[in-house]
């Protein structure tokens, strides 16, 4: 199934939405994080659109501006798409996520995709 802007705008809130080549953008501002961090958005998106490939994620601390964007200011970030083939993070999708989360590798990786070829 294709999904459009409006699909995600519909099921996750975010602050901010963007897309490029296939690869969608959430961004969430915040000032205080109350004790939240990017892995909780990651799950919002998971929730979701459990078919989702996480491409990539992070956390930006930036001073407060008066009328900045939320990508000028401090933010969680997701970046998404539902094509299967660019699943670079998909050894621990399928998994629940707990913090800190531990990446990969580059040994497991490349297991995971000799796997894949199989």
């Amino acid at each position: 199934m294709t999904h459009t802007m409006k699909d995600i705008k519909e099921k996750v809130h975010a602050d901010s939405y963007s897309s490029k080549a296939g690869v969608f953008t959430l961004r969430w501002g915040f000032f205080y994080t109350h004790g939240k961090v990017v892995e909780n958005k990651i799950e919002d998106v998971k929730s979701a659109f459990p078919e989702a490939v996480i491409v990539d994620y992070g956390t930006e601390h930036k001073d407060f501006r008066g009328g900045a964007s939320v990508a000028q200011s401090s933010h969680w970030w997701v970046k998404f798409t539902f094509d299967q083939r660019y699943a670079p993070g998909k050894w621990y999708l399928d998994q629940p996520i707990h913090w800190p989360v531990e990446h990969p590798t580059d040994a497991q990786v490349e297991e995971e995709l000799n796997a894949d070829e199989e």
